[in-house]
């Protein structure tokens, strides 16, 4: 099944199911990388979705969809996406980007609660940040534990309470 079936499935049908196939073939995409910074791909030249310039709105736009679909269901490449969309006037394209920006969110959010027993998990650590600052929590500590299954980002929010993260990527079945 090819990605674009896969993808299309989850996006007529979120569930678990289709949810973990889709993941799963963002792993397998050749420009997959869980510790990507979105913010230093725009960097390398490409300009900011910060300004108004329609040409640098335009070079977001052509990075992160160089980086599809290794970027797919990244809130912050999403948010991205309809930022530059909304500049160079592609309003419609915009609001599709700010969809799968919070499609992307709930995906992380999943099944879980963000428990030892019941971590959210994510496909890059970045995931981990959107989802914080969607949330209004900020962490003050990260720590990693690894299991005989899988690894975790441990954060300590500010109040002292922790969120765990599974790494998709570090899964170990």
């Amino acid at each position: 099944m090819t990605f674009p079936n896969i993808m299309e499935d989850f996006l007529r049908d979120p569930t678990p199911e289709h949810r973990d196939r889709l993941r799963a073939a963002i792993m397998d995409a050749p420009r997959y990388d869980p510790l990507v910074s979105i913010a230093g791909l725009l960097a390398d030249g490409s300009g900011t979705d910060t300004s108004t310039d329609e040409a640098a709105a335009r070079a977001v736009i052509d990075t992160i969809w160089e980086h599809m679909p290794a970027l797919f269901l990244s809130p912050q490449a999403h948010l991205h996406l309809a930022r530059a969309y909304s500049t160079v006037g592609a309003h419609k394209y915009s609001e599709r980007e700010r969809k799968l920006a919070a499609l992307s969110l709930d995906s992380i959010r999943g099944d879980g609660t963000g428990g030892e027993d019941s971590p959210y998990q994510v496909l890059r650590v970045e995931d981990e940040y959107d989802l914080l600052a969607s949330s209004r929590l900020r962490s003050v500590g990260q720590t990693l534990r690894e299991s005989d299954e899988s690894a975790f980002d441990i954060h300590t929010l500010e109040d002292g309470a922790s969120l765990w993260f599974e790494l998709l990527w570090r899964r170990r079945s």
